[in-house]
């Protein structure tokens, strides 16, 4: 039996606990990680404290969005930042902050939940399973087909989007995901992961005509040892095949410097049917 309190309500007091908690279960900096806790404010953190003497000994992050099934978003909770404290582990802990979590789910009429797990019993055990794909995928420059390219001469032009401006992007974006079962419907805080992955920055690129854009890419420049570098999309959307092949031939201007273009997303990307090969 697990004599503890599922506590909704983190308040200030608590943030350098759970802090701690998140920073030992995945490595990283304290200072980061209480960055991280204090990102979204705190109404989505969730801590598990020991009856009697309230001490935090588990925590998590909920991340409200939505995922996209037959063009309508479908509200979903992503669950994140899932940690024990080294001296609760081994007693069921994790799993009854899981279930207490799910219950606050049902209770909020919120029907679908996602999570990277790392590692499946624990996740298992409370109903989730293996859904999707996430896939990596690696084009050399070369093989980017610029015979249908279109560009400026249509009326579009390139334009930098800075963070601050980050909702000039979710039209384009919606308007893509939609069309494609199981793509997320982001909120704050996955827009903000677009730009800064785990300290790494990124710049959008969008295709813009008028005020309209149909396309864009957040690229992020990582450099090799040889000097040269790769080129790789933390996002990227597109309205048609022609507004997809502007993003290609926008990317290929890379190739000078660049070796290969990289980006995610499931089996049938919608990307890969505008390459050659």
């Amino acid at each position: 039996m697990i004599d503890a309190v599922y506590n909704t309500k983190v308040d200030d007091g608590r943030v350098a606990r759970v802090s701690s908690l998140v920073s030992t279960a995945f490595g990283g900096p304290l200072k980061d990680s209480e960055e991280w806790v204090r990102s979204q404010g705190l109404s989505d953190i969730r801590t598990v404290e020991r009856a009697g003497d309230g001490r935090v000994d588990a925590c998590l992050r909920r991340i409200e969005m939505g995922q996209f099934y037959g063009g309508r978003s479908v509200p979903m909770v992503g669950i994140a930042g899932v940690a024990v404290a080294p001296e609760a582990r081994g007693g069921g802990l994790a799993r009854w902050m899981m279930q207490k979590a799910l219950e606050e789910m049902f209770e909020k009429g919120e029907p679908l939940s996602a999570l990277y797990a790392s590692t499946q019993p624990l996740y298992r055990q409370v109903g989730y399973e293996q859904a999707g794909h996430r896939m990596s995928f690696t084009v050399p420059m070369a093989e980017i087909d610029l015979r249908e390219r279109g560009g400026k001469a249509d009326g579009h032009s390139w334009e930098t989007v800075e963070l601050e401006a980050i909702g000039r992007l979710h039209a384009p974006y919606r308007a893509f995901a939609a069309r494609f079962d199981g793509m997320l419907d982001r909120g704050t805080y996955v827009w903000k992961r677009k730009f800064d992955m785990r300290g790494q920055k990124g710049v959008a690129y969008a295709s813009v005509s008028g005020a309209e854009i149909d396309a864009y890419a957040v690229v992020m420049q990582k450099r090799k040892d040889s000097g040269r570098m790769t080129v790789e999309l933390s996002d990227l959307a597109f309205t048609d095949a022609a507004a997809g092949r502007r993003l290609l031939g926008m990317l290929h201007d890379y190739a000078s410097m660049a070796d290969e273009l990289v980006f995610y997303g499931g089996p049938n990307h919608p990307l890969l049917h505008l390459l050659g090969q």
